[in-house]
């Protein structure tokens, strides 16, 4: 069965106009300036973040290094591990005191509490913290604290 179109109305065409492209087009090229802003946004954070990311490693390092020193023994001084250098100076708090032994007489060792102030250098920062220590020195032979005599 053949149908027969009218003669007076060419058949219609499917597809876009040039109007609904355009518009199509100015959607998608705002969305897309949107979407490249953001992500140069998020990627200068990123880099921020990771910048201060190695600065709070630094401190940490820092800190884990200055937890084993003794300040009475190096009151102040500056070591290098690896690109970060870490300086440090101390200065007593209180009076030293000497440590109780076990047998209730006076102990072998004279602690003193010490503010040390600890600066770490990375490649890109530098911090400052202020930390309190306790300081040790042996000040007697620990043979002399036996309950007995082993000689």
């Amino acid at each position: 069965m053949n149908r027969k179109l009218p003669r007076g109305n060419p058949p219609s065409q499917g597809g876009f106009s040039m109007i609904e492209v355009l518009a199509a087009m100015v959607i998608f090229s705002s969305s897309a300036v949107v979407l490249f802003s953001w992500l140069g946004q998020t990627s200068d954070r990123l880099s921020k973040l990771q910048v201060e990311q190695q600065r709070l490693f630094a401190e940490l390092d820092a800190l884990e290094y200055i937890k084993g020193l003794n300040p009475m023994a190096q009151p102040e001084g500056e070591v290098r591990i690896g690109e970060q250098r870490i300086r440090w100076s101390s200065k007593a708090v209180g009076d030293a005191l000497p440590t109780k032994a076990p047998s209730g007489g006076v102990g072998v060792y004279v602690v003193q509490l010490f503010s040390v102030k600890v600066t770490s250098f990375a490649p890109n920062s530098q911090s400052d913290q202020t930390i309190h220590l306790i300081g040790w020195k042996q000040t007697q032979d620990a043979r002399r604290e036996l309950p007995f005599d082993l000689r």
